[in-house]
């Protein structure tokens, strides 16, 4: 069993996709990351997600490097749009004792993760909901945007009219799916980490979470888009990161390196310096005012 997940590794490393398939004639694959002794179902026609994973053995380097330094056995981690559940599935590997809960609202990722769950056995601490995070419980649409090679691109808004200005492939999909505000859905959770990537939509499930935050005073972990945030959060970059701020936490940068980058409270500076990086997205880092970097609390020990 080993030598063939070695072997269908190094195949994909090294060989096109078609001949990939040709040898192991499947368009999905279980997937085993040694350097986590975890395993993931991947699909061969994924290439933001699944290729990186097959090809470097983890996804999202930096980020990963910054995360795992705060992970404790009994970590509870909160992972709005967990997509195909590397976060999720790190930290269940991780944390023995860890307290997980995962929200992804695509039905083909949620199919991925949820197998992914089964496959490792981390049913007693992953609890996985098939649902979008909003600021109320209300019906909202997700699409691909006619990027459905893309498995981490699926935005969400209050309507299909609302996403199609943004549609930039051929053969778009809309689905019209439940979503929930966490303040309601699940009050009474202890959170030690949140990790949020929802395309620009982050706003609307930030605000119907506030009393969790306020609450936990959890660390943060989030993409910075500011193209996305005018789009589908209906929002200027400024007041997404005023939003942490005012809740008493400061900006980080984490750096293609994994280093990461103090900002404290400057919210102009980080928008100056996001102009010189010419990328789409920044990856960042908000940790409650009084955590200094690298530290841990008796109140948050992670």
């Amino acid at each position: 069993m080993k030598f063939v997940t070695y072997f269908k590794n190094l195949v994909y490393q090294k060989f096109p996709r078609f001949i990939f398939r040709c040898l192991t004639n499947e368009e999905r694959v279980i997937y085993k990351l040694n350097k986590y002794n975890f395993s993931m179902l991947l699909s061969l026609g994924d290439n933001a997600i699944s290729r990186p994973i097959l090809v470097k053995g983890e996804y999202e380097q930096s980020v990963t490097k910054v995360l795992i330094k705060y992970f404790k056995p009994d970590l509870h981690f909160l992972d709005i749009g967990a997509n195909l559940g590397y976060y999720s599935l790190l930290v269940a590997s991780q944390c023995p004792h860890a307290k997980i809960y995962s929200f992804e609202p695509d039905e083909k990722n949620f199919h991925l993760f949820t197998t992914s769950i089964l496959y490792n056995q981390f049913q007693n601490q992953i609890q996985s909901y098939g649902l979008a995070v909003s600021d109320q419980n209300k019906n909202i649409v997700i699409s691909d945007l006619g990027n459905g090679a893309n498995y981490g691109a699926r935005f969400t808004g209050n309507n299909a009219q609302e996403l199609r200005a943004y549609v930039h492939g051929e053969n778009p999909y809309y689905e019209e799916i439940p979503a929930v505000s966490l303040d309601d859905f699940l009050p009474d959770i202890q959170i030690d980490i949140v990790k949020i990537d929802i395309e620009g939509y982050e706003p609307f499930a930030l605000k119907g979470m506030v009393n969790l935050l306020k609450k936990n005073r959890p660390i943060i972990f989030a993409e910075f888009a500011p193209s996305n945030l005018k789009f589908f959060g209906k929002i200027e970059p400024p007041e997404f990161l005023e939003f942490f701020t005012n809740l008493d936490y400061t900006i980080n940068l984490i750096d293609r390196q994994g280093q990461v980058i103090a900002y404290e409270q400057n919210i102009d500076q980080l928008i100056q310096d996001f102009g010189t990086y010419q990328t789409h997205h920044l990856d960042l880092i908000f940790l409650p005012l009084l955590l200094p970097l690298g530290e841990k609390s008796e109140s948050n020990p992670v």
